[in-house]
């Protein structure tokens, strides 16, 4: 019975820690754009949207999506090597510790054509920059824990789950973990995406 109460208790736990990924911010638009909706999608190892993992309706100029935490499909899985890696800062000599199994999302703004508040066929992708000051994220999911090492300084540890680093560059690279990261800008084109 307290090997059961034990694992029950421990069970809890990580869902009372396992909570949702926050992205918040303001929008900027070169138009006006019909059905604007703000996405995160899963991407392919060229960094193409394949499938939106969640999205929201900005209100007014502020967006604020919450990045549920539940696995993404074991086929959008990639094996991350250091040569194929693309993080924003990791620069030079690039080393892997663990097995790197993992993929990554990106934010964009999408034109919700047909109003059905899903990224489809039918819906336009536009082309979006996100940024916060001299910082850029990244929004990944690990499958297992791993670490990422490269020239000055950078230096993260993706848990197993959904993560969100935010990345300071200049002369030194801070790459630090976090729950939740508000005042992103984002600038949203009428021009299509890819």
């Amino acid at each position: 019975m307290k090997k059961i109460l034990i694992t029950v208790l421990a069970f809890f736990t990580a869902i009372a820690f396992a909570a949702p990924l926050g992205l918040s911010g303001t929008v900027k638009t070169n138009a006006a754009i019909t059905n604007l909706r703000i996405g995160v999608f899963l991407v392919d190892r060229n960094g193409n949207p394949t499938r939106e993992w969640t999205s929201a309706i900005p209100s007014g100029a502020n967006f604020n999506l919450s990045v549920p935490d539940s696995a993404p499909p074991a086929s959008s899985l990639n094996t991350l090597s250091s040569d194929s890696m693309d993080f924003p800062g990791l620069l030079g000599d690039v080393k892997i510790t663990g097995t790197a199994r993992a993929t990554r999302a990106i934010v964009r703004g999408y034109s919700d054509i047909d109003k059905n508040g899903a990224f489809g066929a039918a819906d336009k992708l536009l082309e979006t920059t996100v940024t916060r000051g001299r910082g850029n994220l990244i929004l990944l999911y690990a499958e297992s824990r791993f670490r990422v090492q490269g020239d000055r300084g950078f230096d993260v540890t993706f848990e197993t789950g959904w993560n969100l680093v935010a990345v300071e560059l200049g002369k030194t690279i801070e790459a630090k973990q976090v729950d939740r990261l508000d005042n992103l800008q984002l600038e949203v084109f009428a021009s299509q995406g890819y």
